[in-house]
């Protein structure tokens, strides 16, 4: 309850005459009666007292045709009477809302309509907001993502004031407020100078002067900076510098509003380059140039940079050249305009008119003039995308990262001092390359210098390889089956969109020369897949010539006898190729045997395509002859990974520059974001390679290491399932396991030292010699996969041994997904995880699933199953069944506690949890049970800590003197759930969730005590005579009684309730009548409320009442064969069951409505419970 407070000043009940706002009024009497706790039934009253005019009049006229009136029906009728006109329509009026005037006559407008509507969600108000405002403003607040309503109508507001401050010619609305955009500082030609920071005393003493601020010479209008200078930023920050805009004193603020009105406009971010977190850029093409675009909706043409209008050969129409302004208000001069240029963007064309103009972090900048074409745009600036609808069709765009560092070599920097550009010196050292880093790195002197040198002399090995590759011995070739015939099998379906994006992927695989167009007889299906970072690859399904496809057994080194030459090696480099197959050629005569069909062309690879089964020894034979003169010496290759490893610094540099020298000679590519590069400590297939030696990866074993300390039988179970399975293996595994098994039996369960460590020697044990087993390359390995509703387990194993073991939690999506979708989501992360194990041998995949039996032989239909397939492209397996009572090992990695523990988070706690948590803190009997707790007096089994409470058994401990036992007590026996019941029942609600000391003796205390029940309830006493009970019913809602209770007073116009109680499960349905009903009602009545949840009973015990002994009646239950018992006249105790509920029935009623019987109604259903 709310308590109330003694000095808060009363209101008054607003009055209603009839003519004001009915909502309001509403509103407030509500308001009202919540806080002064005005009880239901006198709420009527008060509203009348304060009634005048027409609505009082209508009042007197209205009380007077019901015999009872509630608040509800009182707020309907004068809905009705003075609410709003039926042909007014507030959800029509909000949705065509549109901003007529500012911002917030607006906003007041769009409140006033959706409080009229109620019940819409958030983001459909949110949308329909947006889409009423002004043009301008609509783009600029959408552009920001607002998260709810009121940040939409913060935004609009700042943008509607930035508008008219821009209109009434205001030279820096930022520096109101103490902030400066990040503008330009570029000293090109034919462009007004823009921001130079300079202290206080330089630029007074150059205004002095009448100095130019960016250069030495004398400042007039059209003045040009001759020199270029390079600006060196350093890390030592002077004294708080001041942005200074230079304007001509001189210019008129009319004309100035005249100006920006009149010419094209551009962002400073655009100009100076100093791009924020809400700009986006994106990859495009100009002619045969690659340039980077930026959409920025500051800027209201289109601009080009005059260094790829020269590059591109694009004509530039010089007649045109207006002054160009910028949003602080300052002034550039365009170089011309180039009319109806083509710029290709992520394969959408768009074509328009650009202003030449020099620009900052990008090539090309579309403003506003192409954004509004787009109509309405779905920005995500975390994810860097952008979708919109371009010509009916739907199109999305993926925004470039963060511009990568790159090392300059002295020639390329002079050539960039000589062009009109400004130039930023800067000194980058990687950190993940010095000392101090996560990975300890070589502790020589000069080494990054060193290292840096061999780098940049190969910089060439990290670029993105273009074209393609050459001819050499090992270019791939397919052998087929003698007598095999073309594979030509029909294409996938992919939607229009999907359509759109093949064809991009095809036209630029065409134009770099890996693609061309084929008349093969062969033909294999294409899959689509998207990426994480949301573009598409192109992947072909070659299941079907692969099963035709003579095996290639080039021997796989095996990993054991390359890890034996690691000996004396305390350096180490790691190198990983780029997209390693595209950079060997198919032998021509191989070319139209990898040919595929799309929906709207015939093409073949010139290059090795992934997913052809001799793919990966074509490749690693090729790393081995180019390699051999190094293998074993100081270089170690597996497929695409590259290890180079060294006694000592100054040799090592010498190993990686002549392995740097036969990739570039070879022309193949590396990734620089995934090598490693003078490190002491390196993960290499599977293993931690350091100065010391070899280690074991410990993350094979970690989800075992990690298994939590079992909390219940069943996680003990769970863990001996796994380790058992290994028992045979483990010496005395029953004596070590003995302290856990002692724990599954009945009400056993109690973890003490000796269940602790026997569980911790089991973990030691099946991580260890002799159960964890080294792989062997010359055996065949099996991994066997498991999902689970929380989680997916795979252990990788040989000769029934284990190798390594792994386990992961389903997240987000993945809980919904189907379990064929999950069972197939294990294998795919299990197979990824081991790929340096299984790449290039045959193995075996064991499954619980029958249906992934046949995954290599069944059709594609599905986008997840082009996904998944993609990803086994390369590897030689098959798949077995195995049944789930078998694969015990991998089952419970799949159901780790862990997972389970997930489920907690749906879990919803009362409003009195924080309170009791607060009690806790503050109550000298809470602080007490903690204390005890904490300094081990209470049982640490039985007693537990969550959230700052203290649990017994998972109950609430409660203090036994705490003033919380009258609140629950109160909630569980006077409550309309707890219904003034007796103490059995009360108990054993309260046992169910607390515990405190004398429990018992304290409900018995409060029943006795409770001034309701002694008033509602009657001393109960065994009638004389022996006991006649009917026959007990053998299923529950078959054999049912009933009966009527009359003469009750009117509530919500009832009079009558009709009592059905099943006899078996003694639970009774209360349904609610008013006079007059007849047979018909009542048999329609007990169809839709009795034989709609249980069906017909097999049998009826009533008494004679007339409804229940006419012919309709019994006519329809002969119908269903239902038999009818009824009880001799005059004598009720023939049917026991419903009189005593009866009894019960009314003594509930009797305790919750005694002073207001016109109540009863709203309790009914209540009583149920």
């Amino acid at each position: 309850s709310i308590p109330r407070n003694p000095r808060t000043k009363p209101f008054d009940f607003p009055s209603f005459d009839g003519n004001g706002d009915l909502r309001e009024w509403v509103y407030k009497a509500q308001q009202y009666f919540l806080f002064h706790q005005t009880p239901e039934g006198h709420r009527v009253s008060v509203a009348s007292f304060h009634m005048n005019g027409d609505a009082l009049q209508w009042f007197w006229w209205y009380s007077g045709t019901r015999t009872t009136l509630s608040w509800t029906d009182l707020v309907l009728g004068l809905q009705k009477r003075f609410g709003n006109s039926l042909f007014e329509d507030p959800h029509g009026a909000l949705s065509k809302l549109t901003q007529k005037g500012n911002v917030i006559e607006y906003v007041k407008q769009f409140e006033k309509l959706s409080t009229q509507v109620g019940g819409l969600p958030e983001e459909h108000l949110l949308g329909m907001f947006l889409s009423g405002l002004k043009g301008e403003l609509e783009m600029e607040v959408r552009s920001f993502k607002p998260r709810d309503l009121l940040d939409a109508v913060e935004l609009a507001r700042l943008q509607e004031t930035k508008l008219q401050f821009r209109r009434r010619g205001g030279r820096d609305l930022e520096g109101k407020h103490g902030m400066n955009p990040n503008l330009p500082i570029l000293p090109t030609p034919r462009t007004m100078p823009l921001i130079k920071r300079l202290t206080p005393d330089q630029l007074q003493e150059r205004r002095e002067k009448g100095l130019c601020y960016k250069c030495d010479e004398k400042w007039e209008r059209g003045h040009k900076c001759q020199a270029h200078k390079v600006f060196l930023i350093d890390m030592i920050r002077g004294e708080e510098e001041v942005e200074e805009q230079i304007i001509s004193e001189e210019a008129n603020v009319d004309d100035l509003i005249k100006f920006q009105e009149q010419f094209p406009e551009i962002s400073s971010q655009a100009i100076g380059g100093m791009l924020s977190a809400r700009t986006m850029r994106v990859a495009g093409k100009l002619g045969g140039t690659s340039v980077v675009v930026l959409l920025d909706s500051g800027s209201t043409h289109n601009f080009l940079d005059p260094g790829v209008v020269k590059k591109s050969g694009i004509k530039i129409d010089s007649t045109v050249q207006p002054p160009v302004m910028v949003e602080t208000g300052e002034q550039l001069n365009c170089s011309g305009l180039c009319a109806q240029v083509i710029l290709q963007l992520q394969g959408i064309p768009v074509k328009g008119d650009f202003f030449v103009l020099p620009l900052g972090g990008c090539d090309v900048v579309l403003g506003a003039d192409w954004l509004e074409e787009l109509g309405t745009i779905q920005w995500n600036f975390k994810l860097m995308t952008m979708d919109f609808t371009y010509k009916g069709r739907p199109y999305g765009l993926k925004g470039l990262n963060s511009a990568k560092l790159q090392l300059v070599n002295s020639e390329r920097f002079n050539k960039d001092m000589k062009s009109a550009k400004s130039l930023f010196l800067i000194q980058v050292q990687d950190t993940s390359m010095g000392p101090g880093s996560d990975q300890q790195k070589v502790p020589e002197e000069n080494w990054a210098e060193s290292l840096q040198s061999v780098l940049s002399k190969f910089s060439e090995v990290f670029d993105e390889p273009s074209g393609l590759p050459p001819r050499r011995s090992h270019d791939h070739h397919i052998p087929l089956l003698e007598g095999t015939s073309a594979v030509n099998l029909p294409p996938y379906r992919h939607s229009p969109h999907q359509k759109s994006i093949v064809e991009q992927i095809i036209k630029e695989g065409v134009r770099t020369g890996i693609m061309r167009h084929s008349h093969s007889p062969f033909s294999s299906p294409v899959l689509l897949v998207k990426k994480a970072d949301g573009t598409w690859r192109l992947c072909v399904d070659y299941r079907g010539l692969n099963l035709r496809t003579v095996k290639d057994r080039f021997p796989i080194p095996l990993i054991d006898d390359l890890l034996d030459e690691l000996h004396g090696a305390k350096c180490f480099s790691k190198l990983d190729l780029r997209a390693g197959y595209h950079q060997i050629r198919m032998r021509e005569e191989d070319v139209y045997k990898t040919a595929f069909r799309t929906h709207e062309g015939h093409y073949e690879f010139l290059v090795m395509p992934f997913g052809l089964c001799n793919a990966p020894s074509t490749f690693q034979s090729m790393m081995n002859e180019i390699f051999r003169p190094f293998l074993r010496q100081f270089v170690l290759v597996f497929f695409d990974d590259i290890l180079i490893y060294s006694p000592n610094w100054s040799i090592h540099l010498q190993h990686l520059g002549s392995v740097l020298q036969i990739l570039l000679d070879n022309h193949l590519f590396a990734k620089r974001s995934k090598c490693r590069f003078g490190v002491e400590e390196v993960e290499y297939l599977g293993h931690i390679i350091s100065g010391k030696g070899v280690a074991m990866d410990q993350r094979k074993v970690q989800d075992v290491l990690d298994w939590p300390v079992p909390k219940s039988v069943k996680g003990v179970r769970a863990f001996l399932g796994l380790t058992g399975y290994y028992r045979k293996l483990v010496k005395g595994y029953g004596l070590i396991a003995a302290p856990l098994t002692q724990l599954l039996k009945k009400n056993g369960f109690k973890w003490d030292k000796e269940a602790q460590l026997s569980f911790d020697n089991l973990k030691s044990a099946v991580t260890s010699a002799p159960v964890l087993l080294l792989p062997d390359f010359n055996n065949q390995f099996v991994l066997e996969c498991d999902a689970s509703g929380s989680g997916m387990g795979a252990v990788l194993m040989q000769s029934d041994r284990p190798i390594a073991f792994i386990s992961k939690a389903f997240k987000g999506s993945q809980i919904n997904l189907s379990t064929y979708e999950k069972e197939m989501a294990a294998i795919i992360f299990a197979v990824n995880k081991w790929h340096s194990y299984l790449m290039g041998a045959k193995f075996v995949i064991r499954t619980d699933h029958q249906s992934l039996r046949s995954l290599l032989q069944q059709k594609i239909v599905t986008p997840a199953q082009q996904k998944w397939l993609t990803k086994l492209m390369g590897f030689d397996f098959s798949i077995e069944y195995k049944s789930g009572p078998t694969n015990k090992v991998v089952d419970a990695l799949s159901r780790l506690p862990e997972f389970i523990n997930l489920e907690a988070i749906t879990v919803l706690y009362p409003e009195w949890f924080k309170d009791l948590q607060k009690a806790y803190q503050g109550d000298d009997g809470f602080l007490q049970l903690m204390n005890d707790w904490k300094q081990g007096k209470l049982d640490p089994v039985s007693y537990t800590s969550h959230g700052g409470i203290l649990f017994y058994n998972g109950r609430f401990v409660i203090p036994s003197n705490s003033e919380w036992i009258t609140r629950i007590l109160e909630s569980m026996h006077s409550s309309v759930v707890g219904g003034h019941s007796g103490f059995h029942k009360n108990i054993s609600r309260v046992k169910r969730d607390f515990y405190w000391k004398n429990i018992n003796q304290d409900v018995k205390a409060f029943i006795r005590n409770c001034d309701v029940c002694q008033r509602c309830k009657y001393q109960a006493s065994l009638p004389n005579g022996l006991l006649q009970p009917l026959p007990i019913p053998d299923r529950i809602w078959t054999d049912i009684a009933m009966d009527f209770i009359e003469g009750l007073p009117v509530s919500s116009h009832m009079t009558v309730i009709w009592v059905i109680v099943d006899r078996l499960s003694k639970y009774g349905h209360f349904i609610a009548l008013k006079h007059p009903y007849t047979a018909k009602s009542l048999a329609q009545i007990f169809i839709q409320n009795i034989v709609r949840l249980h069906g017909f009973p097999r049998t009826i015990v009533s008494d004679r009442d007339k409804i229940f002994v006419s012919s309709f009646w019994q006519e329809l239950m002969l119908l269903q064969n239902t038999h009818l018992a009824m009880s001799t006249s005059y004598h009720p105790q023939s049917d026991g069951q419903s009189e005593v509920l009866n009894r019960s029935l009314e003594t509930y009623l009797r305790c919750f409505c005694f002073q207001h019987p016109s109540t009863w109604y709203k309790y009914l259903s209540w009583a149920e419970l």
